[in-house]
């Protein structure tokens, strides 16, 4: 399932929300320009512990036997629909009709985050 660039609380929402079994987000944030991060939660957008599900990634991935995507399942984009219902639910958290006329200013781009605050 595929929600598009989103930031890393788009992710932990739409694990929950879409009730998947797991949730990756690649990131690059704080590492030198040649390395990607990833952040990684379970189902309901839980922490993995390190003795059980971390153990296994590494496993698997030191392993190299892996399947394509073409192998294994359906590739499903639901970036529109979880980049509206992801803004309804944080909406969702104020009354935006009794806030006071502001002004602001964002500079949304080159971030995760700049598409969904656009």
């Amino acid at each position: 399932m595929n929600i598009g660039m989103a930031g890393t609380e788009e992710m932990y929402w739409a694990v929950t929300e879409f009730d998947a079994c797991a949730g990756i987000e690649v990131t690059d944030s704080h590492n030198p320009i040649n390395y990607n991060g990833m952040k990684i939660v379970k189902s309901h957008s839980r922490p993995l512990d390190d003795a059980g599900y971390f153990q296994v990634i590494k496993a698997l991935a030191g392993s190299q036997e892996w399947l394509s995507g073409a192998e294994t399942s359906n590739r499903l984009d639901r970036s529109a629909e979880a980049r509206r219902a992801n803004v309804d639910r944080v909406l969702s958290f104020v009354d935006v009709k009794a806030l006071r006329p502001l002004n602001v200013l964002v500079n949304s781009g080159n971030g995760a985050a700049g598409p969904t605050f656009d």
